[in-house]
C-alpha cells in the first residue's frame, strides 16, 4: 500500500460516497520545513488533509489552494495542491502555542480562504469560510455543506508521523431510506478511535466499521510533494528586493540568498547573475 494516497469509496446499497486520505511522507516533509511545536504540527495536519479532501472531490483538474489569516500570532498557513495530486503548505506564527485553547482563539481570530485555479480557463473561484468554531474540520464540514449542499461528516487522526482522514457524504437519490442508512453509517463511523485509523488500511478500517454493508472502493491516486520553485520564481524575487538592499548583500557577503518557504531550497546569486537579471527585466 501506498504511503501516500487519496482513495474514494461507494456504499452499494445507499447513495452514499466516502473518501480515505493517507498522508506520511508528504506531511513529514511538510513538518520538517520549520521547528513547529507539537499543536502546530497537528494543526499543519489538519489544513493539509483539509487540501487533500478538497482536490479528491474537485470535479476538474486545476489547482486548489487553502489559507488562512489572522490578526493573532498564528499568522498565516497557505496549503497548495494541483490536479498532479502534488501537495506542499507552510504556516507562519509567533510564541508557543502550548495549549490547544490558545490554537481555537487564534483560529477564531482569522478566516479561511478557498481557491480553485480550473485548467481550462483563467477564471479562479474563490469561497471564504467561517472558522469561528476554532475548528479546521468543522470548518471543512461546513464548507463541503455549503458548496455541494450534501450532509458531511469528516473525522481525522494525526501523530508524529501521518495523518489520515475519512470523509463521508450523503448523496441526493430523494430516498429516505437513504438518509436512515446515512445517520446509522455515521454513528457507526463515529465510534473509530484515532489510533484505529492510523493503523489500519482503508479496505480493512471500512470492513471493521461497515460489515453490514457493500462498499466499492476505487483505485487510490498517489500524493506527492511538490514545490514548483526555480530559477524562474527565486529571479521574480530577488528582482521584487529593493536596488539598494542587493547592493548591500553583495558588498557585505558577496552573495544573495534566496530560500524556498515551502520546501528549503536554496538559490545563490552573485553579481553577474543579478546583472543578466536586471538586465532581462
Amino acid at each position: 500500500m501506498q504511503s501516500d494516497f487519496s482513495q474514494n469509496f461507494t456504499f452499494q446499497n445507499a447513495a452514499i460516497r466516502g473518501q480515505w486520505i493517507n498522508l506520511e511522507l508528504v506531511y513529514q516533509k511538510v513538518v520538517s520545513q520549520q521547528p513547529y511545536p507539537v499543536l502546530l504540527k497537528q494543526l499543519l495536519a489538519e489544513f493539509l488533509l483539509g487540501t487533500a479532501l478538497l482536490l479528491g472531490l474537485s470535479k476538474e483538474e486545476g489547482k486548489v489552494s487553502l489559507q488562512f489569516q489572522s490578526d493573532s500570532d498564528l499568522e498565516m498557513v497557505t496549503m497548495q495542491a494541483n490536479s498532479n495530486f502534488q501537495l506542499r503548505g507552510l504556516l507562519q506564527w509567533q510564541g508557543a502555542f502550548e495549549s490547544p485553547e490558545a490554537i481555537q482563539k487564534a483560529l477564531q481570530r482569522g478566516m479561511m480562504v478557498i481557491n480553485y485555479f480550473p485548467n481550462h480557463t483563467a477564471q479562479h473561484f474563490q469561497s471564504i469560510v467561517d472558522i469561528k468554531g476554532g475548528s479546521v474540520p468543522l470548518a471543512m464540514k461546513h464548507y463541503f455543506e455549503q458548496s455541494e449542499q450534501r450532509d458531511t461528516e469528516i473525522f481525522i487522526a494525526a501523530d508524529e508521523n501521518k495523518v489520515v482522514g475519512l470523509l463521508l457524504q450523503r448523496m441526493p437519490s430523494g430516498k429516505s431510506q437513504d438518509e436512515k442508512t446515512y445517520q446509522e453509517i455515521v454513528q457507526l463511523a463515529q465510534t473509530v478511535k484515532p489510533e484505529e485509523l492510523l493503523e489500519h488500511t482503508p479496505a480493512k478500517m471500512l470492513s471493521l466499521l461497515f460489515s453490514e454493508h457493500d462498499i466499492k472502493l476505487q483505485l487510490p491516486k498517489a500524493f506527492t510533494f511538490g514545490c514548483n520553485s526555480g530559477d524562474k520564481r527565486f529571479d521574480q524575487a530577488l528582482f521584487a528586493m529593493a536596488r539598494g538592499e542587493v547592493n548591500e548583500l553583495l558588498e557585505e557577503k558577496g552573495e544573495v540568498v534566496v530560500t524556498c518557504d515551502f520546501c528549503g531550497k536554496k538559490t545563490v546569486y552573485h553579481e553577474e547573475d543579478i546583472k543578466r537579471i536586471l538586465d532581462e527585466n
